[in-house]
């Protein structure tokens, strides 16, 4: 009470008084500010701004009024004359001096405010690459779809040509079918009719000689017949030749349909894939939000480009150093 009046002596103490009925004994202390050398009015009146700043404390900030740095030095002395007798003061809380509940509950809603604005700005970004990924998703969607309807067209086109192959080949088979027996005689009849046909005719009857016989009418028609069954005997040939080549012909267009079905397959399976991976996709961006998910593949495609631009660059120190 003493050391206040001396450090204080603007503020003109009135009463003071000690109380001991609570844990802490704690001091009242009344005053009353006053201020000398008024220019206007009286010479001394009653003023708690005048009376700190003549005593140094000067006004700068809302925070750093007059009152508020008397107040913090006043419990700087305080604590002082608690050391001196061996008692330390132990401060709990924030760092900050003197906030009115107000402006403390302003301070706390402006730190929430800002980390709001942070995280939404987050979100934000993340929303965006979501965007993006659900975009690039919906193209190659629709590029898979488009590969398997030009796919499913080429199947078509491939299995109508090969019906078309399959009928015409049946209908040279079945003609073959009916030309077999009928050419196998005539190998046998061109077989036997090749040879000399002195040594195949029968001898003339009586009323005609055999060599009238063999000349004029034998011999000719021996020889018609047996042109006649090579002629037949070559078609047959050049039929089962062509027959040969078509069946080929047809065995390589089987082979591509099948290759061209078991790509088909391959693609709807890819195409499932991807719609799997596109519903999994939008799980994902419903539960965590779309702006967390774009932050994060933003975030690994920066990391993939710096990963890139570190190669290249490691591959040109390379080739400077093989030089």
């Amino acid at each position: 009470m003493q050391d206040f009046q001396r450090r204080n002596p603007t503020l003109r103490v009135f009463s003071a008084y000690l109380h001991m009925d609570e844990a802490t004994p704690h001091l009242h202390i009344d005053f009353v500010p006053y201020t000398t050398g008024s220019k206007r009015g009286l010479d001394t009146r009653v003023s708690l701004k005048q009376a700190l700043s003549a005593l140094g404390f000067k006004g700068g900030t809302r925070r750093e009024t007059e009152l508020n740095q008397w107040v913090a030095y006043e419990k700087e002395q305080l604590a002082a004359v608690m050391l001196e007798h061996g008692i330390e003061w132990e401060k709990k809380g924030t760092h900050e001096k003197h906030l009115s509940v107000l402006d403390f509950e302003k301070q706390e809603r402006a730190k929430e405010v800002a980390e709001l604005e942070t995280r939404k700005a987050e979100l934000q970004e993340e929303n965006a690459t979501f965007q993006e990924i659900n975009e690039d998703l919906h193209e190659q969607l629709l590029q898979v779809d488009d590969e398997i309807r030009s796919l499913q067209k080429d199947l078509q086109e491939s299995r109508q040509e090969a019906e078309k192959a399959q009928k015409q080949a049946d209908k040279y088979q079945k003609r073959m079918n009916e030309l077999a027996p009928m050419v196998k005689n005539m190998e046998k009849l061109a077989a036997d009719f090749s040879a000399d046909p002195e040594q195949t005719l029968p001898e003339a009857a009586v009323m005609e000689s055999a060599k009238s016989y063999r000349e004029k009418k034998a011999k000719p028609l021996v020889k018609k017949i047996v042109q006649v069954m090579r002629s037949v005997y070559s078609a047959y040939l050049d039929i089962s030749n062509k027959f040969t080549k078509l069946q080929a012909a047809y065995n390589k267009e089987r082979r591509g349909n099948e290759r061209l079905t078991n790509r088909l397959e391959e693609v709807l399976e890819e195409n499932r894939e991807l719609r799997i991976v596109a519903a999994d996709f939008g799980r994902v961006k419903a539960m965590v939000g779309s702006e967390q998910v774009n932050a994060v593949i933003n975030r690994a495609k920066q990391q993939e480009q710096i990963e890139v631009e570190q190669k290249r660059a490691a591959r040109r120190k390379h080739n400077r150093e093989t030089r």
